[in-house]
């Protein structure tokens, strides 16, 4: 269970980087790469990519500390310390 912790933990960080990133600064790092080529790239469609993004991280995020709490593990709120 131990690495379901450390996946959340570096999934909450790799979030905070595309969330911070913002729609402009994600549509100047992917224009002109190969991964968006095949589509019309815009900022409107770097904004519907972190919507999606955020929609998608939240809802794994909530299976992942649902299995925790059914496990038995717990996260320690004030310091971020889990029993396990």
């Amino acid at each position: 269970m131990f690495d379901l912790v450390c996946v959340l933990f570096r999934a909450d960080a790799y979030q905070s980087i595309i969330m911070l990133m913002g729609r402009q600064q994600l549509y100047a790092h992917w224009h002109n790469q190969a991964k968006v080529n095949h589509m019309e790239w815009t900022e409107d469609e770097a904004a519907q990519v972190l919507e999606a993004w955020k929609r998608e991280f939240t809802k794994v995020r909530r299976m992942i500390m649902i299995t925790i709490a059914m496990t038995g593990n717990c996260a320690d709120s004030t310091n971020g310390t889990f029993s396990i």
